[in-house]
């Protein structure tokens, strides 16, 4: 394991990068901790400042977010009397996934944004495999971690609830205001010296009904900005928001506000209710013409429905800064079957700094995993590439969209605010805090029904094990299914 090249200005932390392809080969059965020791021993030797704090394991994480923690850590190490922090930090480019967890092995905690997939699988292997005992997601949202299975697994979950709900709103009203003034048209136009007005034209903001679908922290900021233009302001959420309805904005049904409004802004969480809320038959009872903005999740608009709109010119503009299939659309693997439990994957994108020691083979569902190359469609750069989803190739085409990466959130506010509000959520876990003031749990009857689908599983591994007769090899493999498997 070689630090110089990545840590010669950045000491007191270990980093993984995606930038250098590195093959694993066949090895024996590794035993990850001592070997990851015997790494950092040699990383020593060559003058490389290493950790045995705690160490968080920051998933996707990118050159920005790096800056903000470094800051906030600087910051924490300042405030120490004894000048040491009590963890580390380590950041993967590498989305997590079933796989690129085993990158986490020796890590105390996990965090992770909104396209990382907190799957059962991967918090199965975390809770049997690890000593990992926390999830800190650096956003508001945690549809993307199963909570059940955490429960199941013991492992906390915590989130930053409000880390700038102005950098969200605020990038909702710049899309819709880039929309109806064309500013994106202009721009391109003026750069190229044309400097005609043909196709330019707008409307007046004030005196429109806007709908702010979700009034959270986000969509009540959003509400509060189009009211600073005038705008009529009417609304539909799960409560109703005091602030706004003191200030004359109208609660309606969801049909209502689409019948309704020049200008449609989603700011709803992601659940079963609200998936493709603005669907087919809703658009249908939109103005001719409408604005749909949709700066939350993705997955609150059906994108096949949203392009049929676009073509019979019901949705005279879309903004988006998500879309349904951001994460994961990419995930160019190459089929291996040799992935065994005894014969390890072949990694293709990785750290130079990874060994095999650092990757255990683990279990897996299937001998056909995908060779690591995790691509997004979102947070990464594309260029020269030909992107397979042809509903998003075909999105992007239309001249009234604009599609954003996923960065309605990035301001530098907004990344300080995460840093450090992850980073208390750290501490608040390691002092054994009884509960997290930023924890999110599963519903308890969910929690029940994971406990259940787990122990009807193991229920099932028993009887399949009683019947290959007993003793012997079934003997054998009672003991593995006991302690492996069904725990």
């Amino acid at each position: 394991m070689n630090f110089t090249r990545r840590y010669k200005t950045r000491p007191a932390r270990e980093c993984l990068c995606a930038q250098q392809p590195l093959v694993l080969m066949d090895s024996d059965k590794p035993t990850a901790p001592e070997k990851l020791r015997e790494e950092v021993a040699k990383a020593k030797e060559h003058g490389d400042s290493t950790t045995e704090q705690p160490i968080i394991a920051v998933f996707s994480a990118r050159e920005y977010e790096e800056a903000a923690f470094e800051a906030a850590l600087a910051a924490e190490k300042a405030a120490e009397p004894d000048g040491k922090l009590p963890y580390a930090m380590r950041y993967i480019e590498a989305e997590l996934n079933p796989q690129t967890v085993k990158l986490a092995q020796d890590c105390a905690a996990v965090c992770v944004f909104v396209n990382d997939g907190v799957s059962k699988e991967v918090l199965d292997w975390l809770g049997r495999y690890t000593s990992c005992r926390l999830i800190l997601l650096r956003c508001a949202g945690f549809n993307n971690v199963d909570l059940a299975a955490a429960a199941v697994n013991k492992i906390s979950v915590a989130r930053v609830p409000a880390y700038s709900p102005y950098a969200v709103a605020e990038h909702a009203v710049a899309l819709c205001m880039t929309l109806n003034r064309k500013i994106h048209k202009a721009y391109l136009r003026n750069r190229d010296g044309n400097f005609s007005l043909r196709g330019l034209t707008g409307f007046d903001m004030h005196g429109r009904t806007v709908g702010i679908i979700g009034t959270g922290n986000i969509g009540v900021i959003a509400a509060n900005i189009f009211l600073g233009f005038g705008c009529k302001v009417i609304a539909q959420s799960r409560s109703v928001n005091k602030e706004l309805a003191d200030k004359g904005v109208e609660y309606v049904t969801l049909d209502e506000l689409c019948k309704r409004c020049d200008i449609i802004s989603l700011h709803a969480p992601m659940t079963k209710e609200t998936h493709h809320c603005i669907n087919e038959a809703r658009i249908a009872l939109m103005k001719k013409g409408v604005m749909i903005i949709n700066t939350s999740r993705g997955g609150l608009l059906d994108t096949k429905a949203a392009i049929a709109g676009l073509k019979n010119k019901t949705i005279g503009a879309l903004g988006l800064d998500v879309y349904e299939e951001e994460s994961g659309l990419f995930f160019h693997g190459v089929w291996s079957p040799l992935h065994t439990p005894t014969r390890p994957l072949a990694f293709a994108h990785y750290a130079p700094s990874l060994t095999l020691s650092m990757v255990p083979a683990g279990p897996s569902s299937s001998h056909l995993v995908p060779l690591l190359h995790t691509w997004s469609l979102f947070f990464t750069d594309h260029t020269g590439e030909v992107l397979e989803d042809d509903v998003f190739q075909q999105l992007v085409n239309y001249p009234n969209v604009i599609v954003t990466g996923h960065q309605a959130f990035l301001t530098e506010d907004a990344l300080r605010n995460i840093a450090d509000a992850t980073l208390f959520n750290m501490r608040e876990h390691l002092a054994k805090a009884e509960k997290l003031t930023n924890g999110v749990v599963a519903a308890d009857h969910e929690v029940a029904a994971a406990k259940s689908a787990k122990a009807t599983a193991r229920f099932g591994a028993l009887k399949r094990i009683a019947a290959m007769g007993g003793g012997g090899a079934a003997a054998q493999t009672m003991t593995y299914y006991d302690k492996e498997d069904d725990q």
